[in-house]
């Protein structure tokens, strides 16, 4: 039962008669019934992205002869444009249809551009236009930059989504990784853009850019940072936050955190051994020595045991917050040690770190033990 949730069965007989039907209404003389028996031929035994790959293959043979003709016909076969950003993920369906773009376009970039420009408006081509920037990627880029005043939200999106260095499921583009400035035109005018699910995408593309090249991140946001602008502001916090975890100077710079100068800790933890499944309270006394008021941006990290010898650190925001002069700021964390699908716990001993502006102010260890 509960491997019917599975993310792979998205695409099953079902939506796969769905799509047969659209297509049939798009494309005379459509053979419904031997596209609907290949697509789900093995389907069972596949994930999802081998099951998007699969329905694309199997409708190769049903589609014009005519790549660019291919690309028209499908493009029928979709709903109308999105409106606004809800049910942004639209049909899955339409997936493995951009798949096929994705893997035939190459060759025909002049109407594979225009048609995925299309086609994002009904359901996202993030993944379907990297190949194209990884066959050509000035030339690609060259045709993208000319629609960033696009009046869809969801072109504007995809510009920026579609070009990021290392997106999630649809891979790094190793050109964009090891040099990201020919992408740059397209953040810098999008970065205020009007819709919040373009600029969340912008930060999306700007925090990519700071796992490879933090220096160049933290340049460009600090030439956006507006703390007048709200919108602005909330992007540069996301753009950076895997900088902030990590402690980056630069990056707290620019959020106004600078060294804790005068920050004193006392950290206890409770209780001593914890039962996997259970919580630990972390107690933290942060007390201001110095004469000025610091700006603290708070976070800790908890030092898994690892099952092969050591530890791992995973870090986890706190609070935000401001100590004047002699103050002590108390305050308790709950942390729950429980298996999660990312990560699985050993017993043995583990500790926990208080980071106040990415410095690290102090440590104290705790015991795991098995559930009881």
């Amino acid at each position: 039962m509960a491997d019917d949730k599975a993310f792979k069965n998205l695409i099953n007989a079902e939506k796969i008669a769905v799509l047969a039907e659209r297509l049939a209404g798009a494309i005379p003389g459509f053979e419904r019934a031997a596209f609907e028996a290949r697509a789900n031929e093995g389907l069972d035994g596949m994930e999802l992205k081998a099951r998007v790959a699969h329905v694309a293959d199997a409708l190769h043979p049903h589609l014009d002869p005519d790549v660019p003709t291919a690309m028209g016909q499908l493009l029928a076969s979709m709903g109308p444009p999105l409106v606004g950003a809800e049910g942004v993920t639209g049909s899955i369906m339409d997936w493995p249809v951009l798949h096929w773009v994705q893997v035939h376009g190459v060759d025909h970039p002049q109407h594979a551009l225009p048609t995925l420009r299309e086609m994002t408006r009904r359901f996202s081509a993030e993944f379907a236009v990297r190949p194209l920037l990884d066959h050509d990627l000035q030339g690609t880029l060259d045709v993208l930059v000319g629609w960033l005043d696009h009046p869809d939200l969801h072109v504007r999106r995809w510009l920026s989504e579609g070009t990021r260095p290392r997106l999630p499921w649809g891979g790094n583009i190793k050109a964009l990784q090891l040099d990201p400035r020919p992408a740059l035109p397209i953040l810098e005018a999008l970065h205020q853009d009007p819709q919040e699910y373009v600029r969340r995408s912008v930060a999306n593309h700007l925090n990519d850019i700071s796992k490879d090249h933090p220096d160049l991140a933290v340049q460009i946001a600090g030439r956006w940072w507006n703390p007048a602008n709200k919108q602005t502001t909330k992007l540069v916090k996301h753009a950076l936050r895997g900088l902030i975890k990590d402690g980056h100077p630069g990056a707290l710079a620019i959020l106004g955190y600078g060294p804790p100068t005068g920050l004193e800790l006392a950290l206890r933890l409770e209780p001593a051994t914890v039962a996997i499944g259970s919580k630990l309270a972390i107690h933290v006394a942060l007390t201001n020595t110095g004469d000025r008021e610091l700006s603290l941006l708070l976070d800790y990290a908890v030092h898994y045991r690892r099952k092969s010898p050591g530890l791992s650190r995973k870090v986890f925001k706190w609070t935000e917050r401001r100590l004047a002069p002699g103050q002590t700021l108390d305050l308790t964390k709950n942390q729950t040690l429980q298996h999660v699908s990312i990560r699985r716990l050993f017993p043995g001993e583990h500790r926990v770190e208080i980071l106040a502006n990415g410095q690290s102010m102090g440590m104290a260890s705790f015991g795991l033990v098995d559930e009881d």
